[in-house]
């Protein structure tokens, strides 16, 4: 992202950007550790931090979401409706939750990414300082990332015709991840039974036994910070007596 000079013996700290836009260039530290045409006298090369700020570009469901909570929810004076408004226009949000804060003219805006995923600090970070830019003179505003409540399912399923394991599997995730997508920022628990009708409802399953949502058979309760993610999806599959893993 910029010109260095290094001097010999001495090292030096560069930004640098991802190539291309997404989520997967958020790479942990030290993962970077070789250049893609090394330079003469450059003996290593790594990131001493995570790289964050990483988006996936929105997809259309995203966008008609955002759309319909625009015409459904009238923004105006810098009004609740306004600042989620203003976060969802912010790269790397993709849902919003805003309250009143403790103190009077405080405000609290709960954001999350795409997939009710928690956002990095630096997309909090840029959708504050928006925020900033935008907000009513007088305002407090405090923007925080919600926390993943990560939910984990097992399960044995009976196969019915020839649908493969792993298609299933693959289904049932993306089915889940709408699922917890549509609960985000509410008050309704993750539901057993909703996830087994869920399981149940993948085309290819015939049948659902021992089905376990964090090593349990109950709702799981989401806090007012949290948004569920799907976790570990273990399902073993059965058909005509013979397991498939």
């Amino acid at each position: 992202q910029e010109a260095m000079t290094i001097m010999s013996g001495s090292g030096v700290s560069i930004q640098v950007a991802a190539e291309e836009a997404g989520a997967r260039y958020n790479v942990a530290t030290d993962t970077i550790t070789g250049m893609r045409s090394p330079l003469q006298g450059i003996t290593g090369v790594t990131n001493q931090a995570a790289a964050q700020g990483g988006a996936d570009p929105e997809t259309d469901a995203e966008l008609v979401n955002r759309l319909y909570a625009f015409l459904q929810k009238p923004a105006t004076s810098g009004n609740i409706h306004h600042y989620e408004q203003w976060a969802l226009e912010c790269p790397g949000v993709s849902a919003a939750k805003v309250s009143a804060g403790d103190q009077a003219g405080s405000v609290e805006v709960l954001i999350a990414g795409s997939g009710m995923q928690p956002v990095d600090e630096e997309v909090k970070n840029a959708c504050a300082a928006y925020i900033e830019t935008q907000r009513p003179i007088g305002a407090t505003v405090t923007v925080k990332s919600a926390a993943a409540n990560t939910i984990g399912v097992t399960a044995t399923v009976t196969l019915a015709g020839t649908a493969a394991l792993e298609d299933i599997v693959k289904r049932f995730r993306e089915r889940l991840a709408g699922y917890f997508a549509d609960i985000a920022f509410t008050a309704n628990p993750v539901s057993y039974n909703r996830i087994l009708y869920i399981l149940m409802d993948v085309d290819g399953v015939k049948e659902v036994t021992g089905l376990l949502v964090n090593g349990g058979q109950a709702n799981i309760q989401n806090a007012e910070n949290q948004t569920p993610v799907v976790g570990e999806v273990e399902i073993n599959g059965q058909s005509f007596d013979t397991e498939i893993r």
